[in-house]
């Protein structure tokens, strides 16, 4: 390895202390963004008791959904869970219906 002299107007402690400063910044950068490229690529899900506090309905309520093809589920050997951005578009969908319902009335 070559060694090279660097010419810095200020004390050598306060030098290698900024230094120290730069690298930990940049090092708290790189794993923010690693944190939320590992969420937006995980997709977040949702279980049946998720759904029942989120609409205010009951199990039987939710599983008939299900049936009807409102919701659309992912079965992970036994279980059962919702994506959330299924969800979310059941949420847009109702009040496109219902901002379309209002027009319509009037």
């Amino acid at each position: 390895m070559q060694q090279a002299q660097v010419l810095v107007s200020m004390e050598l402690d306060i030098f290698w202390k900024k230094m120290r400063a730069v690298v930990e910044e940049v090092l708290q950068e790189r794993d923010r963004k690693a944190q939320l490229t590992t969420e937006a690529s995980t997709p977040q899900l949702l279980k049946v008791k998720d759904i029942c506090e989120l609409f205010q309905m009951s199990k039987p309520t939710v599983y008939d959904w299900i049936r009807r093809g409102k919701l659309h589920t992912v079965k992970i050997e036994s279980r059962r869970f919702f994506l959330v951005s299924d969800v979310e578009e059941l949420i847009k969908k109702h009040r496109l219906f219902l901002d379309t319902e209002r027009v319509a009335a009037l």
